[in-house]
């Protein structure tokens, strides 16, 4: 079941990026480097209100759901009530903020940005729940759907002149059609008199911890670009968050994928099975998460220069190719702490210790960027990063340990990681070549020859499964 939800949402997520890739070559084309540095400025306030005021909720029906198929109107209508108060914390809290916003010519933007952060909490609780009932088909649908449509609405709006009104706005629609027409079935029986206070309170119990635990992580993703926009100005912020969102979608989309299909699966062993059976399953998940994680990294390394002159506008090349490695690193140990080695306070139920782990990273990402962006400028914020995710990590390794013993790598881990330098090895030579053809055969190049050192390094079995796989071919065959 993990392979097959794995692919499934591989396709999801590989659609889904693709839409996202293509949001980000165009809108690096469509605006400046100052006016994307906005943009992104705006996603980064939303992102803090969701994470402080909504992420609990999200948190909690993930670890509490599985435990209630058999009266999902309980917690449907008890995280509704608790959807309810948040938004109306932050409505009084987004008045406040408009009313003594210093700069006239952006308070639309904040306006249009607490909508769209209301909008996207309220899409993600909708996407949770697909994510726990194992159904990839709608949360497809859902991701999907929104994408294509934040897509095509944000580009249309900034050709009729609406800049980064359009982008915000864009989204905006994009979240409120997908989630009324796709997501309405999941809350249309609810009643709020079915909600429990009590359980309420569990939510809030187990999500607290994780909140600030995802908000400190927080801190470490978009700190940098306060940082930047007070420092360095709009340019180096446009600059650094198109390159960082290069890699998310790619890197980090990638490794997501597996997350998604892996985790819900992890916690169901657990919950039904036992230890033993939970570690079966974390044993496959980290073989897929990080034979997917090394490749892309070292791709993404080698592979800069040409990524960038191909997806991004000219104003945005020559600094997006120096910063492209760096962030790759970061993100990847970002990815494998939150992935992977942070299961640990999950399904130990100690989300305390994650918080410890998160604040570790925040306090190092904050200074060092308080020290760095003045004279490196866009470099010293992805210095920043790798060593914050660098401490996150290790810190997650050690305080994990002591929750919920994760076992240990396998000797898979290796053989991705020998598969990885030989496709390096193989594609190093066409690294200098440019232009879309040949990131088209850069890229076909160096999947064909991952995917043989697999098969030769016979990495978690796969001959066997491809020979099983033929078997069923030719007896399929033969009874035809």
């Amino acid at each position: 079941m993990l392979l097959q939800h794995s692919i499934l949402y591989f396709l999801i997520r590989g659609i889904s990026g693709l839409v996202g890739l293509l949001s980000l070559v165009l809108f690096t084309r469509l605006l400046t480097p100052a006016e994307y540095g906005l943009y992104a400025l705006a996603l980064a306030g939303l992102g803090v209100m969701n994470v402080v005021f909504f992420q609990w909720l999200n948190i909690g029906i993930g670890r509490f759901m599985p435990a209630y198929q058999q009266s999902s109107q309980v917690i449907l209508a008890t995280v509704a009530v608790g959807f309810l108060c948040s938004l109306l914390i932050t409505g009084i809290l987004l008045g406040i903020l408009l009313w003594h916003w210093p700069d006239r010519a952006t308070r639309g933007v904040v306006l249009v940005s607490g909508l769209l952060g209301w909008g996207q909490a309220w899409f993600e609780l909708t996407l949770r729940i697909a994510n726990i009932r194992l159904d990839p088909n709608r949360y497809g649908l859902l991701s999907v759907g929104k994408a294509v449509l934040a897509l095509m609405a944000g580009v249309t709006l900034v050709y009729l002149g609406y800049g980064i009104y359009g982008l915000l706005g864009g989204a905006l629609a994009a979240v409120i059609v997908t989630s009324a027409v796709l997501g309405a079935k999941d809350w249309a029986g609810v009643r709020f008199h079915s909600s429990s206070a009590q359980l309420l309170s569990r939510i809030l119990h187990y999500g607290a911890p994780l909140t600030v635990m995802y908000f400190l992580i927080l801190v470490v993703d978009v700190s940098s670009r306060f940082f930047l926009g007070w420092y360095s100005g709009a340019r180096d912020l446009g600059v650094y968050a198109a390159t960082y969102d290069l890699v998310q979608w790619s890197l980090a989309t990638l490794m997501g994928v597996i997350n998604l299909a892996g985790f819900p699966l992890v916690v169901q062993a657990l919950e039904s099975k036992g230890v033993q059976a939970a570690e079966s399953q974390l044993r496959q998940y980290a073989s897929l998460m990080f034979g997917v994680g090394v490749p892309s990294l070292v791709g993404l390394c080698l592979l800069a220069e040409n990524l960038v002159e191909v997806l991004f506008g000219a104003n945005f090349h020559q600094d997006s190719a120096v910063l492209i490695p760096w962030l790759a690193c970061g993100l990847f140990l970002a990815c494998a702490k939150s992935f992977y080695f942070d299961l640990s306070f999950q399904l130990g139920r100690n989300t305390k210790w994650q918080a410890i782990v998160a604040a570790c990273a925040a306090v190092v990402n904050v200074l060092l960027n308080v020290w760095w962006i003045p004279s490196h400028g866009a470099m010293g914020a992805a210095y920043s990063a790798v060593a914050a995710f660098g401490v996150g990590l290790l810190a997650s390794m050690y305080l994990g340990a002591r929750t919920f013993r994760l076992p240990p790598l396998s000797k898979n881990i290796y053989k991705i990681i020998v598969a990885s330098v030989g496709m390096a090895l193989v594609v190093w030579p066409s690294s200098g070549f440019r232009g879309l053809g040949a990131l088209a055969f850069q890229l076909a190049l160096g999947i064909v020859t991952y995917a043989g050192m697999l098969i030769l390094l016979d990495v978690e079995g796969v001959r066997s499964t491809i020979a099983r796989f033929s078997e069923r071919i030719k007896s399929s065959a033969s009874i035809k």
